[in-house]
């Protein structure tokens, strides 16, 4: 506590807390001014402090240090205010040593700047890593090529995704040509998602070259033993709670005829008409234990020119938002894709994208977006 004159700084009075901040006994702080307390370079910036003190009635400030009797320079926080001491004008400010706390503010700031240096490590490494998980997708020429008319509505959460998407085509052994389609949805999202991408995606196409392999529903026991082998902990022989679902099928070229196999998972046809039919799969995820004896089902599906077919995760369902921040839910994705199904699929992908933006507004992202449509 300082109590100083306010033409001269003459210290009319000191605590005992101020003299043993800056060194002296409080007589011999006595005998000096306010403006021997601080290095001179700050004297002149000082008085005119005190001066709009004096104006504004008080005031709080940091940028003037005082001097130690050592010659240490002390770093302070002051507030002042104006006041009286024996009938004489005078301005009382309370200071607070502010060293220790600067001290702490310097090491939170060059902890701030490490972690800021190794966020952005991190995120250009996952940045490499979406190249990688990039160039595992089906090529865009290769795509159009083999569906002509199709949309692919891909919105990760993070800048990896948990969602991927194949498209390929392939002969039987009776060579029989098929284009290939599915979409996946594997365990979790950002980088342990793409992790799980990248074992699916790969074994999905390993099955396409298997000999045993005739059938859409047998490319996914393919992949689902392959994913429970590489996710099984060798020492316990036990298996963790990751894995995928997935839509999967085989279409004909002509794309009159669907082969459907799934786990989870449910694909919409919509008809010409506007109808609409669901096709669901079987609801054991593919990379965890199966009832023994089970295989997964291959349904053979009926198209006619016009259809639409919808290959789709549950992101954009499970997404929150609308005036009440609830789940869009799969009616209203099912009302979406009726409502614009004779549209363009270019046209398609668009409205469906302005939707899922509308009803989401200001909230996070929840997960993975994925939703694929084939016009027969």
């Amino acid at each position: 506590l300082f109590v100083i004159e306010i033409v001269n700084g003459k210290l009319f009075h000191v605590n005992n807390a101020s003299a043993q901040m800056l060194g002296y006994t409080v007589t011999e702080m006595m005998h000096k001014s306010y403006f021997d307390l601080l290095p001179k370079q700050f004297v002149h910036k000082s008085a005119e402090v005190i001066a709009d003190v004096w104006e504004n009635k008080g005031m709080v400030f940091s940028d003037i240090p005082y001097l130690h009797k050592n010659g240490e320079i002390i770093q302070v926080e002051c507030s002042a205010k104006i006041g009286s001491f024996e009938e004489h004008p005078a301005i009382v400010i309370y200071a607070r040593d502010i060293r220790e706390r600067l001290k702490y503010e310097r090491a939170i700031q060059e902890m701030n700047k490490e972690l800021t240096e190794k966020n952005k490590d991190i995120t250009d490494s996952i940045r490499y890593a979406l190249r990688i998980q990039q160039a595992v997708l089906p090529e865009d020429d290769k795509v159009q090529k083999l569906l002509p008319e199709h949309f692919i509505l891909y919105k990760p959460k993070d800048i990896v995704s948990g969602d991927f998407y194949f498209i390929d085509s392939i002969k039987t052994n009776d060579a029989q040509k098929l284009i290939c389609a599915g979409v996946a949805d594997c365990t979790g999202h950002g980088v342990p998602g793409a992790f799980m991408t990248m074992l699916g995606s790969s074994f999905l196409k390993q099955s396409l070259t298997e000999p045993s392999v005739n059938k859409a529903g047998e490319a996914l026991e393919f992949v689902d033993k392959k994913l429970q082998e590489a996710l099984r902990y060798k020492e316990k022989q036990s298996f963790i709670r990751d894995g995928m679902d997935i839509t999967f099928c085989a279409l004909t070229p002509d794309l009159k005829t669907m082969h459907l196999a799934g786990a989870n998972h449910v694909a919409y046809v919509v008809h010409a008409d506007k109808k609409v039919t669901h096709h669901k799969t079987d609801k054991h995820a593919i990379g965890q234990i199966k009832p023994e004896g089970f295989h997964y089902n291959t349904q053979s599906i009926d198209l006619k020119a016009g259809d639409c077919i919808y290959l789709f995760t549950d992101g954009f369902a499970d997404q929150f938002g609308g005036p009440k921040g609830k789940k869009f839910k799969y009616k209203q994705l099912e009302e979406a894709l009726v409502r614009n199904s004779d549209l363009s699929m270019e046209t398609q992908k668009e409205k469906l994208a302005a939707t899922f933006e509308a009803w989401r507004g200001e909230l996070e992202q929840v997960d993975d977006v994925l939703v694929i449509g084939i016009k027969v």
